[in-house]
C-alpha cells in the first residue's frame, strides 16, 4: 500500500509540475506581441540616436553618389565608344567606296 501512495503522490508532482511548465509557455500570440514589441523598440532607439542617424545618412549619401558617378561615367564612356564605332565605320565605308574598293 505504502508503494501505492507513494506512486499516486510522484504522479501528483509529475502532474503539477506539467501543468506548471505548460502555463509558463507562451501562447503564439503572446510570442508575436513580444517579437513586434522588440522590433518597435529597436527601431525608436535607432531612430533617437543622433550620432547613428547622421553615420546612416551620410554613408547612404556617399554611397548614392559613388553609385551616381560610376553610372554617369559608364554610360558616357558607352555612348563615346558607341559614336567612334559609327565614325570609324562611316569612315571605312566613305574610304572604300571613293578608292574603288565598293562600287
Amino acid at each position: 500500500m505504502a508503494d501505492i501512495q507513494a506512486l499516486t503522490e510522484i504522479t501528483d508532482g509529475l502532474d503539477r509540475s506539467i501543468s506548471e511548465m505548460q502555463r509558463r509557455i507562451p501562447t503564439p500570440d503572446e510570442i508575436q506581441a513580444a517579437v513586434a514589441a522588440g522590433i518597435q523598440q529597436g527601431v525608436r532607439a535607432v531612430i533617437t540616436d543622433k550620432e547613428f542617424m547622421a553615420t546612416f545618412w551620410e554613408g547612404g549619401y556617399d554611397n548614392l553618389a559613388k553609385h551616381a558617378q560610376t553610372n554617369a561615367q559608364t554610360w558616357i564612356g558607352k555612348r563615346f565608344i558607341q559614336a567612334m564605332s559609327g565614325a570609324v565605320i562611316i569612315g571605312v565605308l566613305i574610304w572604300s567606296v571613293k578608292s574603288g574598293r565598293i562600287s
